[in-house]
């Protein structure tokens, strides 16, 4: 109940099973605490991470309030940790964009408004350039400058192109694609709708990806190794050759000399 959440801050929409969560919470309590910090001269916490573990319990407090015999007992969530952290505004959103990364839990267009917003408020508050930003972002999440630059990209595209995003009707990896090839948007629109009834003619449940994709050129090797590093970060892979090929080619991207790629390898 001390609790704050406050409106529009969490770049999440959809928070997934809560009652699921609720009753998980309530037979072996909070495993990992929320963050957050404390309001000035009240017995307050305003949530910087956690907020679906938030909903979880407050949905878990009115289901025993209304009297749900599955949440008969709530004392283990009594008491709830949180682990205090800075108030300064661009410090949480890095938390927020840290701890996103580390869990399965963003979508691709929720990672692209939560980049953003992170980008554009570095701006706002330090007085600087758009690059200076996304290289301070870069050095504080690790994430690299390849897949930021597609991430961001995602929050431009047309509505109608991000609703199917969203529907997990197509990958944003494949958008991506083919928003770097093709620059008109109707154009643009045609390629992805006609990808995805593609993926859908083959009877596969699965969303569209560049195999459905028709009327690309040709890619080249580094389009094509962009590709594959947007198909990893998809899947969250994190071993070593995974990771070894995303930052080879952010150092690519970046035009690092050859000893300092070496160093990746030796």
């Amino acid at each position: 109940r001390n609790l704050v959440v406050e409106e529009d801050f969490n770049v999440r929409k959809d928070y997934g099973d809560i009652r699921g969560l609720a009753l998980s919470i309530i037979a072996l309590g909070v495993q990992e605490p929320l963050i957050g910090f404390k309001v000035r001269g009240e017995d307050k916490f305003v949530v910087t991470d956690g907020h679906r573990r938030e909903k979880a319990i407050k949905y878990a407090l009115e289901a025993h309030a209304k009297g749900d015999v599955q949440f008969a007992d709530i004392s283990k969530i009594a008491n709830v940790p949180v682990r205090l952290a800075s108030a300064d505004p661009i410090e949480r959103l890095f938390t927020m964009a840290v701890t996103g990364e580390k869990k399965k839990n963003l979508t691709e267009l929720e990672r692209a408004d939560m980049y953003s917003r992170l980008i554009d408020s570095i701006m706002e508050s330090k007085g600087v350039k758009k690059g200076e930003a996304i290289d301070e972002v870069i050095l504080k999440v690790g994430i690299s400058k390849p897949s930021l630059y597609n991430i961001v990209s995602l929050n431009k595209l047309p509505e109608e192109i991000k609703e199917v995003i969203a529907k997990n009707e197509i990958s944003g990896s494949t958008v991506v694609s083919i928003v770097r090839e093709v620059k008109d948007e109707d154009e643009q629109k045609r390629l992805v709708f006609e990808a995805i009834a593609s993926a859908k003619a083959t009877g596969s449940k699965k969303k569209a990806t560049a195999a459905h994709v028709k009327g690309l050129a040709s890619e080249s090797p580094m389009q094509r190794l962009k590709e594959v590093v947007a198909r990893l970060q998809e899947k969250e892979a994190t071993n070593v050759r995974a990771s070894a090929l995303i930052e080879l080619v952010g150092m690519l991207e970046d035009k690092k000399s050859i000893n300092k790629m070496l160093e990746l390898f030796l």
